[in-house]
């Protein structure tokens, strides 16, 4: 409960949401299977990150995160450690390259900046 029930909180309006849907055409199907893919990733996150820190998971674990399906513990280790700035992403580490491209994290810094004149935490030395 702890792990993942504010992820199984923050996916009840969604799957609600998802069942007002009408299947009646494609458009239809394809709403409702994307937000319940969607909302069983959301519901997985948490669990995914979790293994990533245990030091020796189970076998059927350690099979997923060799074959990138979630998080693996060496891609998640590069999170924290120095400069504490890339590896965001718990789920699977998939959009990390790409938001590294992109630099999303600091351009949302800098969103939050200017919308909030908060600024980032920044690491010591």
């Amino acid at each position: 409960i702890e792990t993942n029930g504010n992820n199984c909180f923050a996916s009840v309006p969604v799957l609600a949401g998802a069942c007002l849907i009408p299947v009646g055409t494609d458009l239809g199907v394809f709403a409702m299977a994307f937000l319940l893919f969607t909302s069983l990733g959301v519901l997985a996150t948490n669990q995914f990150h979790k293994w990533a820190h245990v030091e020796h998971p189970g076998s059927i674990v350690r099979r997923l995160q060799r074959w990138h399906l979630i998080l693996p513990s060496d891609h998640h280790a590069i999170h924290h450690a120095a400069p504490y700035a890339t590896h965001y992403c718990i789920t699977t580490g998939w959009l990390n390259p790409v938001l590294r491209v992109v630099d999303f994290h600091r351009r949302m810094e800098r969103f939050v900046l200017v919308l909030t004149g908060v600024e980032p935490r920044r690491e010591e030395p």
